[in-house]
């Protein structure tokens, strides 16, 4: 139980640290930022730097070319040649490299150790990005060098770097393209070293307000804690106060040192007991009249016995607890010999045991007429027999028959009232014996198969467990009463019933199911109330002698049932334990 109070303000510190930790993330985003920004501009500075040595390379080559005439593709293509790796040997650039429309690589000249012998790929989505815009800007890996590329759509004239195969010159206006790349690690050799330094600064930030925000809370959780234990003080006061139960405090000489206020009330009561002078008095003065134990009182979780005190017409439990049993740390030796005494008034708890014993009186009365109602039945039977007998008499003639069979159905009904009644009202000693439950099944679907249509209606088995153990009457007639339920539940729409079985834990499970129309809420509440029945013809007694042989079982019965959904009902049943005298050699079938 929760009983403390979170401080609603930290104060002026709590507001200066979170404003640190608010600074440092805003710093880190502002780092970031400024990182992005930068590497922005070196990616700008990058393409510019490309692309006009691009254009430089088309605008050398194409010059030579006009200068000394035209000449054959190849010695065009050896200067091309001669010219990358001038290029590449000053350093400027480290790779330089002509592509087909096709992305082939068929020129190129890159450092040493650092291109394979067979160039860098041109990615398809570079292809794609320079057919749409003429030109594209990204990275390519070689070995473990990582180069910033720039490739464009190389000048008229330009096809002449192409070899030809069929030995014919290359078509002037074919598509090249050209592609340099730059060592990345050179041009982020700053930028990477920035970006360490910012995230250096921005980390040792960050972790300094971070742990000041964690001493900011360990502070206060160690100044919630001084405050919680004052507050369980005061909660400890108040709930001793507020105990309906009362408490004495006793020193080693009897003498009350301490006293609830329900401990005052109740001895208040007494009439030479002053409530408000309870501390200070002898509490063997107090109860004096002490009964002797009592071997039927209940005991407390210790073992201790409840001692019982009848005075002026008050009914007190008393339970004495040696403080040294209730806290054997941080004591005296003088605090072991005290104790601790619990009061409670017991006068309601007697007056209504009493009341439940003028119940019994009044159930043996009920008993008395259920002896009267089982008188009803030889009556009944000569009723029945004349009403038979002019049924008889009056056959053929309406309605006058009509009339002799009303009756001779009402005397069945009353006749199955008055039996299951008699049953309700009758405790009955249960014959715990071990039952194979697929055999008692087996003979109740065999007795039940009369009294439904086998084409529209299915019974069917899955017991998982062989033996149960119960008394065999009462079980057939809990299963005998469920089943035809079931059975008369699917009469007009028709369905399966399963009857099942399985063990679980230390209970046997039975379940009758079926899939028929179900029961709403307060059908499935009122299912166990004698004489509660949705059927014209029931009696409303078949499931309340369900419910008793069950309990009498020391079982349950669970429903589950929902409208159109069908209806489960399970039969808990314990197994016997050690104290149950069962022949388990004698299996009962």
């Amino acid at each position: 139980m929760d009983i403390g109070f979170r401080q609603q303000q930290r104060g002026p510190l709590f507001l200066a640290v979170s404003s640190l930790v608010v600074f440092g993330l805003g710093l880190v985003f502002v780092t970031w930022q400024n990182l992005r920004q930068q590497q922005q501009f070196i990616d700008q500075h990058v393409l510019l730097s490309a692309r006009t040595m691009l254009r430089g390379v088309q605008t050398n080559l194409l010059r030579g070319e006009r200068r000394f005439g035209l000449v054959a593709p190849d010695i065009f293509q050896a200067r091309a040649k001669e010219f990358f790796g001038e290029l590449v040997a000053s350093g400027e650039v480290d790779y330089l490299g002509a592509y087909d429309k096709t992305g082939r690589l068929f020129l190129f000249a890159g450092n040493a150790g650092q291109i394979p012998p067979r160039g860098l790929d041109l990615p398809q989505t570079a292809q794609e990005v320079i057919k749409q815009t003429g030109e594209w800007l990204g990275t390519l890996k070689s070995g473990k060098t990582v180069l910033l590329a720039y490739a464009e759509r190389a000048r008229e004239g330009m096809a002449y770097l192409r070899p030809s195969r069929s030995g014919a010159l290359p078509s002037f206006k074919e598509e090249i393209i050209l592609l340099v790349g730059l060592n990345k690690a050179e041009h982020y050799a700053l930028y990477n070293t920035f970006k360490r330094n910012a995230i250096l600064q921005t980390g040792y930030v960050l972790i300094v307000a971070f742990t000041l925000l964690a001493l900011l809370f360990a502070y206060f959780r160690r100044r919630e804690q001084s405050g919680r234990v004052v507050r369980l003080e005061t909660f400890r006061s108040k709930l001793l106060d507020a105990l309906p139960d009362g408490l004495l405090t006793l020193d080693e000489d009897g003498i009350v040192k301490a006293a609830n206020p329900a401990a005052k009330a109740i001895l208040g009561r007494l009439p030479d007991v002053d409530g408000e002078k309870l501390v200070g008095a002898s509490f063997d003065g107090l109860t004096r009249d002490l009964e002797h134990v009592d071997e039927g009182a209940p005991a407390s979780s210790s073992g201790l016995i409840w001692q019982q005190l009848d005075r002026e017409g008050l009914s007190l439990e008393l339970l004495t607890v040696p403080l040294a049993d209730a806290f054997s740390k941080n004591m005296t030796a003088n605090d072991r010999d005290a104790a601790l005494v619990i009061l409670r008034d017991r006068t309601r708890i007697r007056s209504l045991e009493e009341a439940l014993r003028e119940t019994q009186k009044l159930a043996a009365i009920g008993r008395l007429a259920a002896g009267v109602a089982h008188e009803i039945r030889n009556p009944l039977s000569s009723l029945r027999g004349f009403a038979q007998f002019f049924a008889s008499k009056l056959k053929g003639k309406d309605p006058e028959e009509k009339y002799a069979q009303t009756m001779v159905s009402e005397a069945d009904r009353l006749n199955r009232v008055v039996t299951d009644l008699l049953f309700l009202s009758r405790p009955r000693a249960i014959d715990a014996k071990k039952i194979n439950l697929p055999q008692l099944v087996a003979h109740i679907c065999e007795l039940v198969s009369f009294d439904y249509d086998h084409e529209t209606i299915t019974l069917a088995t899955a017991l998982q467990t062989e033996t149960v153990y119960a008394d065999p009457d009462a079980l057939k007639q809990v299963l005998l009463n469920l089943i035809m339920n079931s059975l008369s539940a699917l009469k007009k729409t028709g369905g399966t019933v399963i009857v099942a079985a399985n063990h679980e834990l230390d209970v046997i499970r039975i379940s009758i199911i079926d899939d028929g129309p179900g029961m709403n809420p307060e059908e499935r509440e009122k299912a166990f109330e004698p004489f509660y029945t949705t059927k014209k013809s029931g009696s409303g007694l078949g499931l309340a002698i369900v419910h008793k042989i069950i309990r009498e079982h020391k079982g349950r019965v669970h429903i589950e049932s929902s409208p159109e959904k069908g209806t489960r009902v399970d039969i808990l049943l314990p197994e016997p334990t050690p104290s149950d005298s069962i022949n388990d050699d004698e299996i009962v079938s």
